[in-house]
C-alpha cells in the first residue's frame, strides 16, 4: 500500500512538472496558443471529488496585464465540454480558464421548496467560499471555488510569474479577472462579483434563484454588490425553459438593458434533440454566436 502511495504522489508530481514545462516550451512564441488541462488534484491532492480536467488556454502575449476570465460550467459540466467557447474567448485576446468546481446538485434542485429565503445564498457562499454559515449543502473549504481558482493560479506562477498578476498576498487579485459562467455557473459567478470587485461580469442563461411559491427571485439578487452595475453583461434565448427567471434575476441584479444579448434564432442541428433544454445548451455551444461573444466580453462601459 505504501508503494502505491508513493506512485500515486510521483503521478500527480509528473502531471504538474510537464504542465510547467508546457508553460515554459511554448513562452517563447507571443503567438502560439497554449492549452493545458490540469487535473484539481494534481495542484491540491486534498481533492477528491469533481476532478475532471481545468482548461486554460491563451496566448503568451496575453499575459502581459490583459484580465483572465474565469469560466464556470453548470451543472455536471466539464471545463472540456465548453472547449469551443472558451477558445473563441481566447482570440478576444484574454488568457481563459475553465474552472472544474463542485457543481451538482444544483441550486434550482434544493431551495425552491426550502421554506428559508436565504437558502439559496448560504448554498452558493458554501460552494463559493467556503465557511461555517448555514448552508443546506456542505463542502470543505479547500473544495471551494476559490480555493481550487488559488491553487490552480498558484501552480500556474510555477511555470511562469506573469500569472501572479492574478493572485495577491492574501488571495486571488479579482480586479484583474472576468468572472464568467454558464447555467448554475452563471449564478457562482454572479455570487462572487457581489462580494468582490471583478473587471466584468459576463452571465450566459443564469442564475435563476427563486423563492416559492411567488418565484420571487432570491434576496440575494437584489442585494448591493461590490462590482458596478456597469460591468455587468448577461445573455439568454428566449426559449429556454427558465427564461422567465433568468429575465426576473437579470433585472435584480440591476444588469443594464443595453448589456443583454438576447438570442431569438433557430438552435443548430449539432445541438440535438436529446438535449432536456436544447435552446439553454445553446447559448454557449452556437458557433455562430461568436460575435455576440465577442460583444460580451469587449463591449459596453466600465466604471
Amino acid at each position: 500500500m505504501h508503494g502505491i502511495r508513493e506512485i500515486a504522489r510521483a503521478s500527480r508530481s509528473l502531471l504538474m512538472t510537464t504542465s510547467i514545462l508546457t508553460l515554459l516550451h511554448h513562452s517563447a512564441r507571443a503567438d502560439a496558443v497554449v492549452q493545458l488541462e490540469v487535473r484539481p488534484s494534481s495542484v491540491d491532492s486534498r481533492v477528491r471529488d469533481f476532478d475532471e480536467f481545468n482548461y486554460v488556454t491563451y496566448k503568451d502575449a496575453d499575459l502581459s496585464g490583459r484580465p483572465l476570465v474565469v469560466f464556470l460550467p453548470g451543472t455536471n459540466g466539464k471545463p472540456g465540454n465548453l472547449r469551443m467557447l472558451l477558445n473563441n474567448i481566447e482570440t478576444f485576446g484574454f488568457p481563459v480558464i475553465g474552472l472544474e468546481y463542485n457543481d451538482s446538485p444544483a441550486v434550482a434542485q434544493i431551495c425552491p421548496d426550502d421554506p428559508s429565503p436565504e437558502c439559496a445564498a448560504g448554498f452558493r457562499r458554501m460552494r463559493t467560499f467556503g465557511g461555517t454559515s448555514l448552508s443546506p449543502v456542505f463542502n470543505q473549504n479547500y473544495e471551494t471555488v476559490t480555493t481550487r481558482l488559488h491553487s490552480l493560479l498558484s501552480h500556474l506562477v510555477d511555470g511562469d510569474e506573469r500569472w501572479r498578476h492574478y493572485l495577491k498576498e492574501d488571495g486571488i487579485n479579482w480586479q484583474n479577472i472576468i468572472i464568467s459562467g454558464f447555467s448554475q455557473g452563471a449564478g457562482m459567478a454572479a455570487y462572487i462579483a457581489k462580494q468582490e470587485m471583478v473587471e466584468r461580469v459576463v452571465l450566459f442563461s443564469g442564475p435563476w434563484d427563486f423563492v416559492r411559491p411567488e418565484e420571487k427571485p432570491a434576496p440575494w439578487l437584489y442585494q448591493a454588490g461590490r462590482t458596478p452595475n456597469l460591468r455587468w453583461f448577461g445573455a439568454y434565448h428566449v426559449k429556454e425553459r427558465t427564461v422567465r427567471q433568468i429575465r426576473g434575476a437579470y433585472t435584480a441584479l440591476g444588469i443594464p438593458e443595453d448589456h443583454l444579448t438576447v438570442f431569438d434564432h433557430d438552435i443548430p442541428s449539432t445541438i440535438g434533440p436529446e438535449a432536456k433544454n436544447p435552446y439553454h445548451v445553446s447559448t454557449v455551444r452556437d458557433p455562430s454566436n461568436i460575435d455576440a461573444w465577442r460583444r460580451l466580453y469587449l463591449g459596453g462601459q466600465k466604471q
